[in-house]
């Protein structure tokens, strides 16, 4: 389950296990969070997750996502969504994102 947060800078987890090609940094790095919040990120790696594509069940993958230890739940920022081409509607309780082409992608569902 992720929860959308428009105060964080950075799609962030609270555990690096299931991360893949994480990259661990040199020291803590700080990242916002909701509420003006300040979270502290070890590493990043790739998240691989189930989502929902038109009724129908499929992997994808959350790029650029930060371990930082201090969240209690799994984060993802819209603007940082858009900010890479997509195009987001928040409804029915989940998230759907849709490129360029207007095509949707996976969507994410609390």
């Amino acid at each position: 389950m992720f929860y959308v947060d428009s105060g964080a800078s950075d799609h962030l987890v609270p555990s690096r296990g299931r991360l893949r090609a994480y990259k661990e940094f040199a020291g803590p790095v700080e990242r916002a969070a909701a509420d003006n919040g300040k979270v502290y990120a070890q590493g990043t790696g790739t998240l691989r997750m189930t989502a929902s594509v038109n009724g129908l069940e499929r992997e994808a993958d959350l790029e650029d996502v930060s371990y930082a230890p201090g969240v209690h739940m799994r984060l993802v920022p819209p603007g940082k969504l858009e900010s890479r081409g997509w195009g987001i509607c928040l409804q029915d309780g989940g998230m759907e994102l849709k490129n360029r082409d207007g095509m949707c992608s996976p969507t994410l569902r609390r």
